[in-house]
């Protein structure tokens, strides 16, 4: 492998990464640090994974580049517990459940508020990672949506430190207030999908034998067609 190409949500991460040094946790590939180097964003990545499988083909991949080993840090284990404190600018937590990001965050939180900066991508249940940021007193930074492969995902930055995003009720953590004032066009597409769906869910509920359980979950979708609304 002598070119790097990433794909557009990769690259969002990459490019979204703070100070010189970066931790991926999770790293699969390790296309992400590996380009952080690559490309002169960062001096130093520490790649970790649970699996011994994809740190293996994170170090072909660094082999096959010519990127030097010195500047490249492979650890076996689960999330942050094979990081010391303080030593990644930016740790990245990609491709998982949002329920799982908060649970490796959460696992160790001194530890957790010892890196500057997190560039977080839940595959699933996004308001969960949001409310136990909010919770726990992390400030949320930015938030992106990239698309890959037809589908739209939600990057959350994060930091320990500093003022962020600003969430009134439970329905800013499934919509977020920087998303909802983003003006740019994939996120009209991810609110109008966000419609058809919440529609639809709304349809499959009518004729259900459980008229309590139904009603409950209408009014949920309900008020968050009634916020997507005055968006």
């Amino acid at each position: 492998m002598n070119k790097l190409n990433l794909s557009e949500r990769m690259t969002l991460l990459a490019s979204l990464a703070r100070g010189r040094s970066a931790a991926d946790i999770g790293t699969d590939h390790g296309f992400v640090p590996v380009f952080l180097l690559r490309e002169g964003l960062a001096d130093r990545v520490i790649l970790t994974d649970i699996n011994r499988g994809p740190l293996e083909k994170a170090r072909k991949n660094i082999e096959d580049l010519g990127l030097s080993e010195e500047l490249t840090d492979l650890r076996l284990g689960p999330g942050l517990t094979v990081l010391e404190k303080g030593e990644a600018d930016t740790v990245i937590i990609a491709g998982m459940g949002g329920e799982l990001i908060a649970s490796i965050l959460a696992d160790d939180l001194e530890k957790t508020r010892s890196f500057g900066f997190y560039v977080l991508q839940p595959r699933s249940r996004e308001h969960v990672l949001r409310q136990w940021l909010d919770e726990n007193g992390f400030a949320v930074k930015e938030e992106r949506l990239v698309k890959e492969r037809g589908r739209i995902c939600q990057v959350i930055c994060a930091s320990p430190k500093g003022e962020g995003e600003v969430f009134r009720d439970p329905l800013d953590y499934v919509y977020p207030p920087l998303l909802c004032a983003s003006d740019e066009p994939i996120a009209k597409e991810y609110f109008e999908k966000e419609k058809k769906r919440l529609r639809r869910l709304l349809k499959e509920l009518e004729g259900s034998k459980d008229e309590e359980a139904s009603k409950l979950k209408a009014e949920g979708f309900k008020a968050l067609l009634e916020k997507l609304g005055s968006i």
